[in-house]
């Protein structure tokens, strides 16, 4: 049996398919089934993973809002800044980024 029970302003959900099932009524039903299949996008096992572990939480609207706490590093030397050019994602494809180096935070995690 799935579960999924309120936490806060955020949800906890024990397996996949809990958050699958509180997702669907609450997102189009074209964007929802791109999640994984649209390059650079994630599947909900991933956002689920996320959510189990703390990095991000999800506030019950429609849609549902998204909240991640992020960290952004700057490396500047001689008036040049360090970017992260591109991130290659687990199936092989490339997401580009040119943007300074970021990571999601886990909770209680310091900068």
């Amino acid at each position: 049996m799935s579960v999924s029970r309120k936490t806060n302003n955020s949800h906890y959900f024990s397996t996949p398919q809990s958050l699958s099932d509180w997702l669907k009524p609450r997102l189009p039903s074209d964007s929802f089934a791109s999640w994984g299949i649209k390059p650079g996008t994630k599947n909900i096992h991933n956002l689920w993973l996320e959510i189990s572990q703390g990095e991000t939480f999800l506030a019950d609207s429609t849609p549902p809002i998204r909240t991640v706490n992020v960290v952004t590093v700057k490396v500047i030397n001689n008036n040049q800044t360090l970017i992260e050019s591109h991130q290659e994602l687990s199936d092989g494809s490339v997401r580009n980024r040119c943007r300074p180096l970021s990571e999601k935070m886990k909770p209680n995690e310091s900068l």
